[in-house]
């Protein structure tokens, strides 16, 4: 558990952001919220609702929508990235423990043999 929070702490601002970002967007609150951004951006391109000074066009919410999915994605490869290195540290870990455990083994089938 102290491992756990020794490595959260060393986490740069940038990795801490990216996990949080990633975190959020993994929830169903995220995707009720691109729903409805969706669909509002869709009824304002269409004309079907109105906000005065406020006209956006098919082509401005292609981009916009175009650049958000730019973001989660790199933040989902982000994210990926490190459950893999906490992969490979947990990993490592499992085998000097196994390695440990046979070398006790190895210890008391001698003794009991002598």
């Amino acid at each position: 558990m102290k491992r756990h929070r020794d490595s959260a702490g060393n986490a740069s601002f940038h990795e801490r952001a990216i996990g949080r970002a990633a975190g959020m967007f993994g929830t169903i609150g995220s995707v009720y919220m691109h729903f409805f951004v969706f669909a509002m951006g869709f009824l304002l391109a269409t004309n079907v609702v109105q906000i005065a000074g406020l006209h956006l066009d098919v082509d401005s919410l292609t981009l916009l929508f175009s650049i958000n999915s730019i973001f989660i994605t790199t933040s989902v490869l982000l994210s990926q990235r490190r459950m893999q290195e906490l992969s490979e540290v947990r990993a490592n870990l499992t085998l000097h423990i196994s390695l440990f455990e046979e070398r006790e083994t190895t210890r008391l089938i001698r003794i009991v043999r002598s």
